[in-house]
């Protein structure tokens, strides 16, 4: 027991005068491997970018390149909407269930997915946000419009990813 240290625990001061926020995030894949999300605060937010090209060649080539892509399309909004999760929490939909599950371990076996998950929890913590992963379907999911490229309900808000961060989470895998 002594070599194992004392347990750490986390500790998130949320604004608990302050309801949760509602964030959904999308992906669409090959060839345009968009990323959309849609904030719901007390006004809708939402944003759209496309991975570089340079992080998607860092990414294990699979089949199901989608699930990374909607992993990301998480990772992106939570830096795209840092300054309104910060603190907070917030409820995530995401419409694919792979994806899901690796969010909610904050974990996976295949290295550059780990990585990802690592990040996003990561960041959540830095934030001191909680985020709530559920799942939703594709139909009724917000962010599929910005992830196609089209614009959705609210104010629009740039993509403030860090793609740098995110190649040297994925390089350290």
């Amino acid at each position: 027991d002594l070599l194992q240290g004392p347990p750490i625990v986390r500790r998130i001061r949320l604004n608990h005068n302050e309801p949760f926020l509602v964030l959904y995030t999308d992906a669409s894949g090959s060839p345009r491997n968009g990323l959309g999300s849609v904030l719901i605060n007390d006004k809708h937010y939402w944003s759209a970018t496309v991975v570089p090209d340079h992080v998607l060649e860092r990414l294990r080539r699979r089949l199901t390149q989608i699930n990374a892509l909607e992993v990301l399309g998480v990772l992106s909004a939570e830096y795209t909407f840092a300054r309104f999760i910060t603190g907070r929490g917030c409820v995530v939909f995401i419409d694919n269930t792979s994806a899901l599950g690796v969010l909610r371990n904050g974990r996976c076996a295949t290295n550059d997915l780990n990585e990802l998950a690592f990040l996003t929890h990561t960041l959540a913590s830095a934030s001191d946000a909680r985020l709530i992963f559920n799942l939703v379907s594709s139909a009724l999911n917000w962010a599929d419009p910005p992830s196609r490229g089209q614009g959705a309900q609210g104010t629009f808000v740039a993509d403030a990813s860090d793609w740098d961060a995110i190649c040297a989470s994925l390089d350290s895998s």
